[in-house]
This record gives C-alpha cells, structure tokens and sequence, in this order.
C-alpha cells in the first residue's frame, strides 16, 4: 500500500530550494524560520498629499497540512485532534471531550475549509461501511467480508452514476 504522505518536500523561500527528508525536526526548524521571518516584517510607508500612511502586515501560519499541524503541536498521532488533544478512542465520549481544554495558541493554524469537507465525506462513507456491523473497526472475518461487500456494491454503484 503506498504512503499517502510525501516522503520528500521541497519548499521554496527567500530564494533557497530545499530537497530534503521531511522531518519532526526540519518541520519545527522551517516553522520558527518562517515565523522570524513574518515577525521581522517591517511596515510600509506610504506618503500621500502630505499624509503618510503606514501599513503593518499581519501574517498567520495557517492553511497548512495535517502533518505539519501535528508536527507543531506535538501531535505524536496524526489521529488525535491538535486542538484537544483526543484520540479515536475517546472522540465517542462526549464526557471526556467536554472536559479536554483547547489549545488556543493553536487555533492560528486554522482549518481548511475544504480539507474538512472531504474528511467529513471520508467518515460517513465510512460509517455507512459498518452501519450493518454496528462498530468502528471491523474485526473477525466475518464482519470484514461484511465491510469488504459493502464498499464493492459502493463502489459499483458510484461508477454506474458517474
């Protein structure tokens, strides 16, 4: 099964390409460059008719990657939430949750909107592969050739549609 994560990253920035392993490490080191970067920024001034403007940049570190997020937050899995802090197994329990704190500082690095979509469509169809079995994963055999059924006649359905 082939890796959905790069295995190499290659980033573009103050006129240097990079083409290396993409790391824990270069990640952290790449995220504080980019940041003294974004906090050196000097403002703009601008005069006009005897007036003079001056324009400070605001920049955030936000829309990137699910593994860059989880790299800055510490996130060792990349199925537990960087906000919360919650893994799969706790995600069920509304209890558990509501006492979990969010990570403000976090909150920065946003959420694309699009990204959310898609995996709001990935658990459904998920879901929906184990409405019979009435369980997250499907174990024992019986119940991943129920799983296993289910996403053919899916997936032949879907292909007659289209």
């Amino acid at each position: 099964m082939a890796k959905s994560i790069s295995i190499f990253c290659k980033i573009l920035s103050s006129h240097q390409v990079y083409v290396c392993k993409e790391t824990l490490n270069f990640i952290k080191t790449e995220v504080k460059r980019i940041k003294e970067q974004v906090i050196s920024l000097a403002p703009t001034k601008i005069s006009i008719n005897d007036m003079e403007v001056s324009v400070k940049p605001t920049l955030i570190f936000c829309m990137i990657d699910g593994k860059i997020c989880d790299a800055v937050a510490g996130c060792e899995s990349t199925q537990t939430c960087y906000l919360y802090g919650a893994n799969p197994s706790e995600m069920n329990y509304e209890r558990i949750i509501m006492q979990k704190t969010v990570n403000r500082d976090l909150l920065s690095l946003g959420l694309s909107l699009l990204h959310t979509w898609i995996r709001l469509f990935e658990c459904i169809l998920h879901l929906s592969y184990r409405l019979e079995i009435k369980s997250w994963q499907a174990r024992g055999a019986e119940n991943k050739n129920k799983v296993t059924e289910k996403k053919k006649n899916k997936s032949k359905r879907s292909s007659r549609v289209s």
